[in-house]
């Protein structure tokens, strides 16, 4: 018996982001405009081809809506769960929830995603990113997506611009 999943069906903004994504992508958009079923979708799509993924926010009580998204997507095929920290899949899929109160949040593991969510907001964001996740990504050569709603020109703003820049592998959006 084969059970299917059915994932997000994307409004036409956030389809232009996924077809458009590069290995480091940074998505400065409004608060209703769905960024974390974007990437609920992203984390589901990841581990649905059996790879792991890591999903980070500023504070643990910012986890709760795409865990409870991504439980809502995968639950017939959930084999473990531990509420706001990790759902496991048949077929070998994880996803890892992190806080970054913790500035060591991810460290050690290895994700075909990272996905950092209300980046704006994160204490240190470049140091964390550099010191911690960008690793996450190397053995698997994995993507990042640092999305937020803007808050000046902090980190975020400074990884923002690094997408619009000309440099490859970078991609910035900026959506209402």
């Amino acid at each position: 018996m084969e059970i299917e999943i059915k994932l997000s069906n994307l409004h036409p903004g956030q389809q232009k982001v996924r077809d458009e994504a590069k290995r480091f992508n940074v998505l400065c958009c409004g608060r209703r405009w769905g960024k974390s079923e974007l990437a609920a979708d992203i984390l589901c799509d990841t581990v649905l081809d059996g790879f792991p993924a890591g999903y980070f926010t500023p504070t643990y009580k910012l986890l709760d809506g795409t865990y409870r998204e991504c439980v809502s997507i995968l639950d017939p095929i959930i084999t473990r769960k531990n509420e706001h920290n990790f759902i496991e899949i048949k077929g070998g899929g994880k996803i890892d929830f992190w806080s970054l109160e913790n500035e060591m949040a991810g460290r050690s593991r290895k994700y075909k995603v990272s996905i950092l969510d209300e980046c704006a907001f994160t204490k240190n964001l470049m140091q964390v990113w550099t010191e911690s996740i960008r690793a996450t990504l190397t053995d698997l050569k994995g993507s990042a997506w640092f999305l937020s709603t803007p808050k000046g020109k902090n980190d975020f703003f400074k990884l923002y611009m690094r997408g619009k820049s000309e440099e490859p592998n970078w991609a910035s959006w900026q959506m209402s």
